[in-house]
C-alpha cells in the first residue's frame, strides 16, 4: 500500500479538485440557506404587510370620521343660516312693532 505522501501528483490534483468542489458546494448551500431563511423572515415582510394592513384601515377610520364631520358641520351651517334669517325677521318685526308703539304714544298723547 503506497503512503500519503506517495501519491501520485494526478491523485493529488484530483483530489484538490474534489475539495475545492466539495468546500463550493457546502458553501452554496450555506448561502441557498441563508437566502431562503432570509426570505422568509424579511423578505415576504409579514410584519410590513400587517402594518399596512392597520394603517390602511386607520386611513379608512379618519376618512369616515372627516365625512362624518363635514355632514354635521354643513348641518351647523344650516341651521346657523336659518336662524340668523328668523333672527333678522324679528328684529323687523320689532322695528315694526316700535313704530306702532310710537304712533298709539302720539295718539294718546293728542
Amino acid at each position: 500500500m503506497p503512503e500519503e505522501g506517495a501519491k501520485t501528483p494526478q491523485e493529488q490534483i484530483k483530489e484538490k479538485i474534489w475539495r475545492i468542489a466539495l468546500q463550493a458546494v457546502i458553501i452554496l448551500v450555506a448561502v441557498a440557506f441563508g437566502v431562503l431563511i432570509g426570505y422568509q423572515l424579511w423578505g415576504d415582510a409579514p410584519y410590513l404587510k400587517e402594518q399596512v394592513a392597520a394603517l390602511t384601515q386607520n386611513v379608512q377610520e379618519l376618512k369616515n370620521e372627516r365625512e362624518g364631520s363635514s355632514a354635521i358641520q354643513a348641518m351647523c351651517e344650516r341651521e346657523k343660516n336659518d336662524c340668523k334669517g328668523r333672527l333678522e325677521k324679528a328684529y323687523e318685526q320689532k322695528d315694526e312693532l316700535q313704530k306702532q308703539v310710537a304712533e298709539l304714544r302720539k295718539q294718546l298723547g293728542s
